[in-house]
């Protein structure tokens, strides 16, 4: 029987190739398992740059940002940049009434009660020149009653704002717009009734003599009226036109009288002018009656 003998070196050199191999498999693992571990790492950076960052302190520092920073075309949207402008403007103005030196931005509620508005707050806030504004409003029901004589139908205790128009408040073109209404009643006799509207001592509309129905109780008037400023100073002017409507009673046709002046009236507007409307019976009698429930006068620029 034939013997194999297997020499030392023979074993030496097959128990180190199996261990150098797996040297070599294990590195190779590593190898791979760094380059897998470098691409992940190098996807997350790359995504990094598409998320926004959402550590606290970048938050807070971006919160301290907006409130502070003024807002741009470029960091806020219409809306706010309007809002922003708006806020910066108010800022600037003060929006009061006062009792003195008022202007647009500045008057006072001082002299207004919930009631009624005193002159002096009317006055004030009067001033200034932006119109429209009611200039004068008389709410107190006047009556005249059994006299022949040209009367006032306004009664200045009840009134709110200014019965005089400010010379300062009277430009070309500036329109003074005239509504007033009430009630009236007629007795048996022919009867009519006239109008003139008045700014100082200056007649700048008077009704032509109109005969009212008879035997009216308690029916209603009304009338609007229209009026322009042409011209101003010492030698101003002024023209327009009135409406008035009376009810006639068990008719459904009121009577309508229309007033228009054909050349304009001649005024001072360097002056303050004095509102009046004053009423003027043919007849006296107890019967003939009219009052003014309403009165009020717009000025428009």
């Amino acid at each position: 029987m034939e013997r194999t003998i297997i020499k030392d070196k023979d074993v030496f050199k097959y128990h180190h190739k199996d261990r150098f191999d797996e040297l070599k498999d294990f590195l190779y693992s590593l190898m791979i398992f760094i380059l897998m571990c470098l691409v992940i790492l190098t996807v997350l950076v790359i995504l990094s740059f598409f998320f926004p960052k959402t550590n606290l302190n970048s938050i807070n520092n971006s919160i301290e940002k907006i409130n502070i920073d003024k807002c741009d075309t470029d960091t806020c949207s219409l809306l706010e940049n309007e809002i922003e402008e708006l806020n910066a403007e108010i800022s600037n103005k003060t929006i009061t009434l006062c009792s003195s030196n008022c202007s647009e931005y500045n008057a006072s509620f001082s002299n207004i009660t919930s009631n009624s508005i005193t002159s002096d707050a009317f006055t004030e806030a009067t001033t200034n020149t932006n119109l429209p504004i009611l200039q004068y409003a008389n709410y107190v029901i006047k009556t005249v009653v059994n006299t022949a004589l040209e009367t006032s139908i306004l009664d200045p205790n009840g009134s709110v704002g200014l019965d005089s128009i400010y010379s300062n408040k009277l430009n070309i073109g500036t329109v003074i717009k005239i509504s007033m209404n009430g009630f009236y009643s007629t007795y048996s006799a022919n009867t009519f009734i006239t109008f003139a509207i008045k700014l100082n001592s200056d007649t700048i509309l008077i009704t032509p003599n109109k005969y009212l129905p008879v035997n009216m109780t308690n029916k209603s008037w009304y009338s609007n009226c229209n009026f322009k400023i042409g011209a101003i100073g010492t030698n101003g002017n002024i023209n327009g036109q009135c409406v008035f409507v009376f009810e006639i009673e068990n008719s459904p046709y009121p009577i309508n009288y229309f007033t228009t002046n054909y050349y304009p009236v001649t005024i001072n507007t360097s002056l303050n002018q004095l509102i009046d409307v004053t009423v003027k019976w043919n007849i006296a009698n107890i019967l003939n009656t009219i009052s003014i429930t309403n009165f009020d006068i717009v000025l428009f620029n």
